[in-house]
């Protein structure tokens, strides 16, 4: 199971209308060969100049037909997962705040360079991270996703980075006094309040390192320049593993994803070797 964007530009006079499908050219053929029936695809329009960008949905992909006659002959036929009331208006600028990197800095700025190409539309499955911020517009967070931030991914990161900075005695003073088993908190669902000096413990002990694939993190983060890693839990908190170092190791995205939606790689007893 994938997530793709897809992008349905101001050359377009009408809403887009998930009912009649998604077309891609002829010419355009060879990005569909990767994706496939359950896959997902966030859709966002240009359509309105008063209004500027909006997220249409989430949606699912059905099938994917072929009309001989379309200008638009390859069509992806979609099932409405987010059901929105009305199209939500997105803030380009605020989001190009958090978003990572993509096409050439400085040219435009990373909203644009992620979500106004046609180019991009069904080019390759979105990183884990541009997942969770498109989610958290759309107020979908849920508990299968605990380990990407959505709505508080900012200040859950500012309580890390703030971990980080603590001296290690301190941080595991903090630790062994805090609760295996973290708070929840209501949103529009239960997410569970994790605890930050955990994941702080847990990027220290990885050293910049995927603990899984064992290669360097893929990317620094812009706002401070650490390596971008993400914190995964071994055994669910949802299935009442702890929110502890011992049961959480850093994974880059591709590890983190291939873990969430793939064949797992890490065995339920993993623990970090000691050095």
């Amino acid at each position: 199971m994938a997530y793709f964007y897809a992008y349905h530009s101001a050359s377009n006079t009408t809403d887009f209308d998930y009912k009649k499908g998604y077309g891609v050219s002829a010419e355009s053929e060879k990005k569909l060969t990767h994706v496939n029936t359950g896959d997902f695809v966030f859709v966002i329009q240009n359509v309105h100049k008063s209004v500027g960008y909006q997220l249409c949905g989430l949606y699912r992909v059905e099938s994917i037909d072929f009309e001989q006659d379309n200008v638009y002959p390859h069509r992806v036929q979609l099932s409405d997962v987010s059901e929105l009331n009305d199209f939500i208006t997105l803030n380009r600028h605020e989001l190009s705040k958090v978003l990572p990197p993509a096409g050439k800095e400085g040219r435009w700025d990373r909203f644009m360079n992620h979500f106004a190409q046609t180019g991009r539309t069904f080019q390759k499955p979105l990183d884990a991270s541009v997942i969770a911020i498109l989610k958290d517009q759309l107020n979908l967070q849920s508990v299968d996703n605990e380990d990407i931030p959505g709505s508080d991914e900012i200040e859950f990161y500012d309580k890390v980075s703030r971990a980080l900075k603590l001296k290690s005695a301190e941080r595991k003073k903090r630790l062994k006094n805090a609760s295996v088993h973290p708070t929840k908190k209501q949103v529009s669902v239960w997410r569970y309040d994790r605890n930050p000096d955990v994941v702080a413990e847990v990027l220290l002990r990885a050293k910049n390192n995927c603990e899984c694939c064992h290669t360097l993190a893929p990317f620094q983060r812009t706002k401070d320049g650490g390596y971008y890693l993400e914190v995964h839990h071994i055994i669910p908190l949802s299935e009442n593993g702890e929110d502890s170092v011992e049961n959480a190791i850093a994974l880059c995205p591709n590890c983190h994803r291939q873990e969430h939606y793939g064949e797992q790689q890490i065995d339920k007893n993993w623990r970090p070797v000691k050095k």
